[in-house]
């Protein structure tokens, strides 16, 4: 079945709140802040023992605590991945004064990942091997699929649209970003909340992309790590 929906691309569609969770700060007014004073957010790893990896620095998130955005039995029920990009979907819903008058068959959400719930699932593969199938967390399957990330957006928002996750590399939230842009200029939705979320600090998740060999060899001076937008 082909639909075809005529979509006005000279529309303008207006970005009205920004949520940020990122190794230069939680929220946008502290990212900005650190953007403009020449921050660094790659450090040396601390949230496992990196040592023996030939790439020893990442932009570690580690001021995050989820339960400043949501109770800790939902924190505990979800995977980083989806408590980061539902902290900074929450964040960019206060900022854009989104009220309560939306109709939420018209409010839609646009997730981009690569790697999503996997860490999650990481960790539970080393209980399922180590002390059997009783022992897996009951919540490992909803917290690892790939469209977690944006059904837990709109479960917690009552969205009623699309709710979809791209994932397609490191483009994946640019993508998500696309597909957003087209469903509003089309007028299938009114509003939609779009972001991505990695969560692939995982001694096993890392350890792929070290073998990939496309990871940093600067490990000494983590700031001068290759940064895509650097004057150098």
């Amino acid at each position: 079945m082909t639909t075809e929906i005529a979509m006005d691309s000279n529309q303008k569609v207006v970005i009205t709140g920004i949520g940020v969770v990122s190794p230069l700060g939680i929220g946008r007014k502290n990212f900005w802040n650190a953007l403009l004073d020449g921050q660094s957010g790659i450090k040396k790893i601390s949230c496992f023992d990196a040592s023996t990896y030939p790439t020893q620095v990442a932009g570690e998130i580690r001021d995050f605590d989820p339960t400043d955005f949501m109770s800790h039995k939902s924190a505990r029920r979800m995977d980083r991945s989806s408590q980061m990009i539902l902290a900074a979907a929450r964040m960019a819903a206060e900022d854009a004064r989104m009220g309560s008058g939306i109709d939420s068959s018209r409010a839609g959400v646009f997730a981009g990942t690569a790697v999503g719930g996997q860490g999650w699932a990481f960790r539970e593969y080393d209980v399922f091997k180590d002390k059997g199938l009783k022992r897996i967390n009951p919540f490992t399957a909803i917290s690892t699929f790939p469209n977690a990330s944006s059904a837990q957006i709109s479960t917690r928002f009552g969205f009623k649209g699309p709710s979809d996750t791209i994932s397609s590399g490191c483009v994946s939230t640019t993508v998500a970003l696309g597909y957003a842009l087209e469903n509003l200029r089309s007028g299938r939705l009114d509003v939609a909340l779009v972001g991505g979320t990695e969560a692939p600090l995982s001694p096993g998740i890392f350890g792929a992309y070290c073998a990939a060999r496309v990871m940093t060899a600067e490990s000494e001076n983590p700031s001068r790590a290759p940064r895509p937008f650097d004057i150098r």
